[in-house]
């Protein structure tokens, strides 16, 4: 009878456990920001102006480094009171081969001191070479676990709440009202893929990644194609998904 008891008490101290850690997790997503960005108005392009940055000047950058140009790409970022991200863009002089060896082709977090060789090339870009360059592996190894077991579970944990947002609220005028009938499937979390990590912001222990959802209307033009775009937020010194950011990206397809 004792160990019949010790038993059942066993049994009910995990399963309070557990229903408390089931608890807090359907209550995680609560405590996350759902904010609506109008259409293509998410991203700033930051233009390197010649009154601020200057020929020769060593400067300090943390951000993404991309394999875009002919040498490489490093683009940092940070979050205005809007919930834009801004994006400055430094294209190197020199590839960093030996640097990135071993990591494929996906966006790295990165630190670097760069030289400025040249302002405003392409009319918004800087052109710079390495002085030091240095990667986050530890976040670099960890981004496929907090796809898969943040970003992924989160995002189906929020999706009642962003399938019942108005979407005409961020659309172009010109498809308002076609928006206005519009609603998000209530499996629609399943089409959201394509995670890639967009920003690292270091100061604020963030990184944000991009994600490419649903098709939206209208669909019957084969030049147009808008979809339900996510920027989700994550603290890393934290281990959460802070805010979630979404908008419609528009393109028109010649």
């Amino acid at each position: 009878m004792k160990e019949y008891f010790n038993l059942c008490i066993t049994l009910f101290i995990s399963l309070s456990v557990l229903f408390s850690i089931n608890l807090l997790r359907a209550g995680d997503n609560q405590n996350i920001e759902l904010i609506g960005i109008s259409e293509n108005k998410v991203v700033v392009v930051d233009e390197a102006r010649v009154d601020i940055i200057k020929s020769g000047q060593l400067r300090d950058v943390s951000g993404i480094y991309t394999f875009s140009g002919e040498n490489g790409l490093i683009t940092q970022s940070y979050i205005d009171n809007e919930n834009r991200i801004h994006v400055g863009y430094y294209y190197l002089t020199e590839p960093v081969h030996d640097m990135v060896a071993g990591y494929g082709t996906e966006p790295l977090p990165v630190k670097a001191s760069i030289i400025i060789k040249e302002v405003s090339l392409y009319g918004y870009a800087c052109l710079a070479s390495i002085s030091k360059f240095e990667i986050n592996d530890n976040l670099t190894v960890d981004i496929n676990r907090i796809v898969k077991e943040v970003l992924e579970p989160e995002i189906k944990g929020m999706w009642s709440k962003l399938s019942q947002v108005t979407l005409a609220e961020i659309s172009i005028k010109r498809y308002q009202s076609l928006m206005e009938k519009y609603k998000l499937p209530d499996d629609g979390y399943s089409k959201v893929a394509y995670y890639t990590l967009f920003a690292y912001i270091p100061d604020e222990n963030l990184i944000v990644f991009e994600a490419e959802g649903l098709q939206l209307p209208p669909t019957d033009d084969p030049r147009i194609m808008r979809k339900l775009m996510l920027y989700p937020v994550y603290d890393f010194k934290e281990g959460r998904i802070i805010k979630i950011i979404y908008t419609i990206k528009g393109e028109f397809l010649e």
